[in-house]
């Protein structure tokens, strides 16, 4: 008899142990869902791909904290989703009976409970976007550097009229090109003062592909409400405006090391917190290039070798 109770009792923590581990299986499967299909709905195949790029080079090697704070907002969804999900599949006779009496005071925890939990959501969306921009900045860093490296020895050759304006130019068009996707779009945007000719070709190419024009549409000023937050606009009219307020949002800087050649790039890129009440939570209010808003500044550096000055005298 003893013996088929200790058989009973290991049948049993082998079935309790199996059950947290679908539990574990569950929670993990869904959270990594949620992690992978947030940058896959938010980020373009380009912008992905470049990701892949920079990790195989390293750029996120010795600063994962980005990767890490997406799998922990990740979890939070996955928790707050399996939450809501656990509410809606109980049945009513094994909840807990209230007296008719005390129905007013259901009601009052309702109004308490609901503007904690929408704060809640909308600060965990907002954190996403930031996190985001965090990641992109890193990223438009690694972009910026190669595009300084690239276009920096031609400017000292003196070759195709290249110059240093002309390679800051080209440097920050691939920054603002890596983190437009980020940037809200939902407004009319139509401030030129920042605007260059290589900004300007690119604004071209999306025309030629039959995009709008980077003033039209859109609302002016902050964001009032969490449709604004999100680029309703579908993409032939949002694209230029997207990467026309990214552009004026960043800030470029590089340094040249002769000794060893290479080139470290600053890149500062201005994030605009648009979901109302949790944008005053996470930014501060500033205007930036014409935009009133709250807004997170980022900054991020890397450092890469540059190609050898080719000589002047090679035919163009």
């Amino acid at each position: 008899m003893l013996h088929f109770i200790k058989y009973l009792n290991g049948r049993r923590w082998a079935a309790q142990m199996g059950k947290w581990f679908g539990y574990a299986a569950l929670h993990a499967a869904g959270t990594m869902t949620i992690f992978v299909g947030i940058w896959w709905f938010m980020l373009p195949p380009a912008i992905r791909s470049s990701l892949t790029e920079a990790y195989h080079y390293g750029l996120y090697a010795g600063q994962p904290t980005e990767l890490y704070f997406h799998l922990g907002l990740s979890a939070c969804f996955w928790a707050m989703l399996y939450i809501g999900f656990q509410l809606l599949i109980t049945p009513s006779e094994k909840k807990q009976p209230r007296l008719v009496k005390a129905r007013g005071l259901v009601y009052l925890e309702f109004i308490v409970v609901l503007p904690v939990f929408l704060l809640l959501n909308l600060g965990l969306i907002q954190l996403t976007i930031l996190n985001t921009a965090h990641l992109l900045t890193n990223l438009a860093s690694f972009k910026t550097a190669r595009a300084v490296a690239l276009w920096h020895p031609e400017a000292m050759g003196d070759r195709n009229g290249v110059t240093e304006a002309l390679v800051g130019e080209k440097a920050l068009v691939a920054a603002a090109s890596t983190l437009a996707p980020v940037a809200p779009a939902d407004f009319a945007f139509n401030n030129n003062s920042c605007s260059s000719d290589t900004l300007e070709h690119a604004l071209s190419a999306f025309e030629s592909l039959g995009h709008a024009g980077s003033g039209t549409g859109g609302e002016s000023g902050i964001a009032k409400s969490v449709a604004t937050f999100f680029d309703t606009a579908n993409f032939q009219s949002r694209g230029q405006r997207k990467l026309m307020f990214a552009h004026c949002a960043t800030e470029i800087g590089y340094s040249v090391n002769e000794s060893d050649h290479t080139i470290e790039a600053v890149v500062s890129y201005h994030q605009q917190m648009a979901m109302p009440w949790a944008n005053q939570v996470f930014g501060s209010f500033q205007t930036v290039a014409g935009r009133d808003g709250h807004y997170a500044t980022i900054v991020r550096a890397h450092t890469v070798t540059y190609q050898v000055v080719p000589f002047a005298d090679i035919p163009d």
